[in-house]
């Protein structure tokens, strides 16, 4: 199963700051993954993507620079797609062209 760090430099200009992780799983649905501070060490906890969206828009914050990325559901599931067939394992917002 793929894991994508997507994360924010803001073009180099700032250091890499982590905003999600996203794994996907059997069902084919990219989720978010947590570590669960309640559970056993190692213990993790998954959120479908399609269900953190609001509207159909999932939104990615930069706590760093403030960057906010808004995509829709569809349209990220294609990049995460493609950056797994890639053989890839990150993400740097910054240098997405919306």
């Amino acid at each position: 199963m793929s894991v994508i760090d997507i994360y924010c430099t803001d073009k180099e200009r700032h250091r890499k700051l982590t905003i999600v992780r996203l794994q996907k799983v059997s069902s084919g649905q990219w989720c978010e993954v947590t570590a669960d501070r309640g559970g056993a060490p190692g213990e993790f906890l998954a959120r479908s993507v399609a269900s953190r969206a609001e509207n159909g828009i999932y939104r990615l914050q930069c706590r760093r620079c403030g960057r906010d990325t808004r995509v829709n559901i569809a349209t990220l599931t294609r990049l995460l797609d493609g950056i797994a067939a890639a053989d890839r394992s990150y993400l740097d917002l910054s240098h997405l062209p919306f």
